[in-house]
Formats: C-alpha cells, structure tokens, sequence
C-alpha cells in the first residue's frame, strides 16, 4: 500500500511538472514525448494531444472577493 501510494505521487509530481512545461513551452519535442509517454504509462493516451486547460488558483474562492 506504501509503495502504491508513492508510485501515485510521483506520477502526480511528474504530471504537474510536465503540464508547466507544456505550458511554458508547448513546441517543445522533448516536452510532448515526455508527455505522451506519462499518458500512455497511466493507460491515458488519448489525452495526450489534447489542450490543457489554464492554471486555477484554488487559494482564490469566488466568495473571498465579497
């Protein structure tokens, strides 16, 4: 189960790395493989030439400007 939920956070880490790099620099060849291989390894290919949506500040709620 530890290594279960390590394996999980490292995916997560790799994931959020690479969606700011994506981001910052989306013509990138070395970004979009990288990309497209952690999709396939999570068994989400199909995602992999899919936009990525903006960045959200989850800080910010709609109720904190009122």
């Amino acid at each position: 189960m530890a290594s279960d939920f390590l394996c999980g956070k490292s995916h997560l880490n790799a994931l959020t790395l690479l969606v700011q790099l994506r981001r910052r620099h989306p013509q990138t060849a070395t970004f979009q493989a990288d990309w497209q291989k952690l999709l396939a390894d999570v068994d989400l290919p199909e995602l992999a030439n899919k936009p990525i949506a903006p960045a959200y500040n989850m800080e910010r709620s709609p109720t904190a400007s009122q």
